[in-house]
C-alpha cells in the first residue's frame, strides 16, 4: 500500500476540513470520499482511504483541536523535514501560529490515545500472527540551554571525533517492525517520549510505560526487540509476566546455566535451579552450523551457536541463547562472537537471528529526526 499526496491535494483536504467544521454538529468528522473503494458506507481498511484513516485518528483528538491537527497533519506529510515551521508553511494554514502552538505546547490532547488509534490502524493492514516491536534510543544534538530535556548524555555509540558525553536530548521510541520490498525490515514509528532532564524517570522506566500503553490497543502477542542496553531485568520480566516475547542482544560474559538435571528419587531442599555454568570451553564444545543468511539487506556467510539455557539475570527463566559471528567481506575476517537471547526457546537459531536483525530498520528512523 503506497500513500501519494501532494501539495494542492493536502490543501485542499486541510482546507475543506477546516470548512466543514464549522458545519459539524458531532465529535467526530467524516471525510467524503471519490475513490471506488467502500469506504463510503463502512470503514474499510484494505482499500485504505486516506479520509478514512485520518477520521480513525481523530477519534483520538478533542473536538476544538482537530481543525489545527489536521492542518498539521497534511502539512507534515508534505514538507520533506520534520519542523513544525515547515509543515505551517507547506500547508499554508488558514489559523494564526498561535493556534498551532497552543496545540503542541497547552492543548488538552493526549498522545496516548492517539498512539493507539495508529497502531490499529497498522494492525489492520499486517497480517496475522506475533506482533514484532522494535524498542530504541537515540540522542538528538542541541545547542540550546532551554530546550526541554537537554542535558550531558552519554554516547554510547563509540563513533570517531566525537566525545563520550554531550550536550543532546534523549528519546526513546517504540515502532512496529514490518517486512517491505525485497524482505527489508522497517519500523513504523508509533509513540516516543523525551527523557525528562531531572528526576528518576530513566530510559528503562519510559520504556516499560511505552510499552504497556500500546499493549491494550490489540489482542495479538507482541514480541519485543531491543539492543543490549535496554536487556535488563527490571524490563524483561514485566514484559514476560504479561505473557510478551523478547529478543535482544546481551553482553558475552552474560551468567548462563545448564537447565538442571531431575533427580531420579526425592532428595531434602528446594529442587535446583541452575545447573552447570557455561563457560568459554562448554560454548566452544557446542555444535556449530555455517550458512548464508540474507541479513542487513544482503546476503552474509553466519556462523551460529545455539542452546537452551538459563539465565541467572532473569531469575532462572530459560532462554534460547545463540551466539553469532558474522564474516567481513572487505576485512576478510570474522566478526566478534555476539550473544543473542531469546524468550521463545522453540524458535530456531537463524530464525532468532533474522528477527534481531529487523531492530536495524529503527536506525534510518533516527537519521530523520530534525
Amino acid at each position: 500500500m503506497t500513500w501519494t499526496v501532494n501539495r494542492e491535494a493536502a490543501a485542499l483536504l486541510a482546507r475543506g476540513f477546516s470548512a466543514s467544521s464549522a458545519a459539524a454538529n458531532e465529535n467526530r468528522f467524516r471525510f467524503s470520499c471519490d475513490c471506488p473503494c467502500p469506504c463510503r458506507n463502512a470503514l474499510s481498511f484494505t482499500s485504505a482511504c486516506r479520509g478514512e484513516w485520518i477520521n480513525v485518528l481523530l477519534t483520538a483528538i478533542p473536538f476544538r483541536s482537530q481543525t489545527s491537527f489536521i492542518e498539521l497533519l497534511c502539512g507534515c506529510m508534505m514538507s520533506p523535514e520534520g519542523w513544525v515551521s515547515r509543515a505551517i508553511s507547506a500547508i499554508g494554514g488558514t489559523r494564526h501560529w498561535t493556534a498551532y502552538f497552543k496545540l503542541l505546547e497547552r492543548g488538552s490532547w493526549r498522545t496516548l490515545p492517539l498512539a493507539r488509534a495508529l497502531l490499529r490502524l497498522v494492525l489492520a493492514v499486517l497480517p496475522s500472527g506475533t506482533l514484532t516491536m522494535v524498542l530504541d534510543d537515540t540522542l538528538n544534538m542541541r545547542c540550546s540551554k532551554k530546550a526541554p530535556g537537554v542535558d550531558w548524555r552519554h554516547e554510547h555509540s563509540g563513533k570517531i571525533n566525537r566525545p563520550k558525553y554531550v550536550w543532546a536530548q534523549c528519546i526513546v521510541t517504540l515502532g512496529v517492525s514490518v517486512l517491505g520490498n525485497g524482505g527489508v525490515g522497517m519500523v513504523l514509528p508509533i509513540i516516543s517520549r523525551l527523557v525528562p532532564q531531572k528526576g528518576n524517570t530513566n530510559k528503562l522506566k519510559i520504556a516499560l510505560a511505552l510499552v504497556r500503553a500500546v499493549s491494550g490497543a490489540s489482542d495479538r502477542r507482541i514480541r519485543v526487540l531491543f539492543d543490549s542496553w535496554f536487556m535488563r531485568a527490571r524490563l524483561i520480566l514485566p514484559l514476560l509476566r504479561r505473557n510478551m516475547h523478547v529478543i535482544g542482544q546481551a553482553r558475552i560474559d552474560t551468567a548462563l546455566f545448564l537447565q538442571p538435571e531431575t533427580p531420579d528419587v526425592p532428595r531434602r531442599g528446594r529442587p535446583r535451579i541452575y545447573g552447570l555454568r557455561l563457560n568459554a570451553d562448554a560454548i566452544e564444545a557446542l555444535p556449530e552450523i555455517e550458512l548464508t543468511m540474507r541479513l542487513y539487506g544482503k546476503e552474509q556467510r553466519v556462523r551460529l551457536r545455539s542452546i537452551v539455557a538459563v539465565a541467572r539475570f532473569l531469575r532462572g527463566m530459560p532462554v534460547r541463547a545463540v551466539w553469532c559471528q558474522i564474516y567481513n567481506d572487505k576485512r576478510q575476517e570474522w566478526t566478534k562472537r555476539r550473544l543473542i537471547l531469546a524468550s521463545e526457546v522453540d524458535l530456531e537459531a537463524q530464525t532468532i537471528v533474522q528477527f534481531y536483525a529487523r531492530r536495524w530498520g529503527i536506525e534510518p528512523l533516527f537519521d530523520g529526526l530534525p
